[in-house]
């Protein structure tokens, strides 16, 4: 009986996929944390939890994701991230945050 429940666990799969619903709900939020980065020029998942009312996970997630597009720079040896003002398109033009 046991070894039927465990298969039939691994069966079943996500019971709940939100996969579709993150990725609408996160465009929005993404194109909100890229207008606030190069309004204020300044980027870190502290700052995007802030201005954006986010958890630390989901902040975290969209500064690696700007990061990804070439939007903002790695952090540096002091945890500060450069910002890439150019989209993937253009030339970046970097300026450094606070």
């Amino acid at each position: 009986a046991d070894e039927e429940e465990a298969e039939e666990a691994a069966d079943t799969g996500p019971v709940f996929d939100k996969s579709s619903i993150a990725e609408e709900d996160g465009d929005a939020l993404f194109e909100e944390a890229v207008k606030v980065v190069k309004r204020d020029k300044k980027c870190s998942t502290s700052y995007i939890q802030r201005r954006l009312g986010v958890g630390y996970n989901r902040a975290a997630s969209l500064v690696e994701r700007m990061e990804k597009e070439g939007l903002v720079g790695a952090p540096n040896h002091v945890g500060k991230r450069e910002i890439l003002t150019g989209r993937r398109d253009r030339e970046p033009e970097r300026e450094e945050t606070d």
